[in-house]
Protein backbone atom coordinates (compact mmCIF):
# COMPACT_ATOMS: atom_id res chain seq x y z
CA UNK A 1 0.00 0.00 0.00
CA UNK A 2 2.77 2.71 0.95
CA UNK A 3 4.51 2.04 -2.24
CA UNK A 4 1.19 2.29 -4.29
CA UNK A 5 0.22 5.57 -2.39
CA UNK A 6 3.32 7.13 -3.26
CA UNK A 7 3.62 6.22 -6.45
CA UNK A 8 0.14 8.68 -7.03
CA UNK A 9 1.02 11.06 -5.47
CA UNK A 10 4.27 11.57 -7.38
CA UNK A 11 2.56 11.28 -10.44
CA UNK A 12 -0.11 13.98 -9.15
CA UNK A 13 3.24 15.78 -8.33
CA UNK A 14 3.99 15.40 -12.06
CA UNK A 15 1.00 16.77 -13.25
CA UNK A 16 0.33 19.60 -11.16
CA UNK A 17 3.24 20.94 -12.48
CA UNK A 18 1.96 20.70 -16.07
CA UNK A 19 -0.80 22.56 -15.20
CA UNK A 20 0.40 24.96 -12.30
CA UNK A 21 -1.47 24.52 -10.10
CA UNK A 22 0.00 25.81 -6.66
CA UNK A 23 -3.09 24.42 -4.60
CA UNK A 24 -2.55 21.21 -5.44
CA UNK A 25 1.27 21.69 -5.25
CA UNK A 26 0.76 22.49 -1.27
CA UNK A 27 -1.99 19.36 -1.11
CA UNK A 28 0.62 17.49 -2.46
CA UNK A 29 3.37 18.81 -0.64
CA UNK A 30 1.48 18.16 2.19
CA UNK A 31 0.02 14.67 1.61
CA UNK A 32 3.70 13.61 0.84
CA UNK A 33 5.45 14.63 3.86
CA UNK A 34 2.38 13.35 6.13
CA UNK A 35 3.59 9.41 4.21
CA UNK A 36 7.15 10.48 4.82
CA UNK A 37 6.37 11.26 8.64
CA UNK A 38 4.43 7.95 8.52
CA UNK A 39 7.74 5.84 7.24
CA UNK A 40 9.75 7.86 10.01
CA UNK A 41 11.76 9.91 7.00
CA UNK A 42 11.75 13.33 9.02
CA UNK A 43 14.04 15.25 6.70
CA UNK A 44 12.46 14.59 3.68
CA UNK A 45 8.74 15.40 5.59
CA UNK A 46 9.71 18.54 6.87
CA UNK A 47 11.12 19.53 3.37
CA UNK A 48 7.94 18.90 1.89
CA UNK A 49 6.20 20.56 4.68
CA UNK A 50 8.27 23.86 3.99
CA UNK A 51 7.58 23.71 0.04
CA UNK A 52 4.02 23.84 0.98
CA UNK A 53 4.06 25.90 3.81
CA UNK A 54 6.24 28.87 1.64
CA UNK A 55 3.03 28.53 -1.20
CA UNK A 56 0.47 28.74 1.47
CA UNK A 57 1.72 31.80 3.05
CA UNK A 58 2.61 33.18 -0.39
CA UNK A 59 -1.33 32.96 -0.98
CA UNK A 60 -2.44 34.11 2.28
CA UNK A 61 -4.23 30.22 2.59
CA UNK A 62 -4.59 30.56 6.71
CA UNK A 63 -6.46 27.29 6.94
CA UNK A 64 -3.00 25.41 5.08
CA UNK A 65 -0.34 27.12 7.13
CA UNK A 66 -2.09 26.31 10.15
CA UNK A 67 -2.48 22.94 8.90
CA UNK A 68 1.06 22.79 7.57
CA UNK A 69 2.48 24.33 10.77
CA UNK A 70 0.93 21.93 13.09
CA UNK A 71 2.18 19.12 10.70
CA UNK A 72 5.82 20.44 11.42
CA UNK A 73 5.47 20.36 15.21
CA UNK A 74 4.35 16.32 14.93
CA UNK A 75 7.86 15.82 12.25
CA UNK A 76 9.55 18.21 14.86
CA UNK A 77 8.39 16.00 17.70
CA UNK A 78 9.08 12.87 16.08
CA UNK A 79 12.76 13.78 15.47
CA UNK A 80 13.23 14.91 19.50
CA UNK A 81 13.42 18.63 18.66
CA UNK A 82 10.82 19.69 21.43
CA UNK A 83 11.27 23.06 21.59
CA UNK A 84 10.88 23.95 17.77
CA UNK A 85 7.99 21.62 17.28
CA UNK A 86 5.67 23.41 20.48
CA UNK A 87 6.69 26.92 18.81
CA UNK A 88 5.17 25.17 15.37
CA UNK A 89 2.45 24.35 17.48
CA UNK A 90 1.87 27.35 18.78
CA UNK A 91 2.60 29.28 15.50
CA UNK A 92 -0.21 27.24 14.09
CA UNK A 93 -2.88 27.72 16.31
CA UNK A 94 -2.06 32.03 16.48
Amino acid sequence: YRDQAFGYLRQAKSLSKTVSDPVLTIQESTSLAELHLLNNETAEAFSLSETGLDLAKSMGMRGEIWQILYLQGRILKQTGDYDRALKAVEESIT
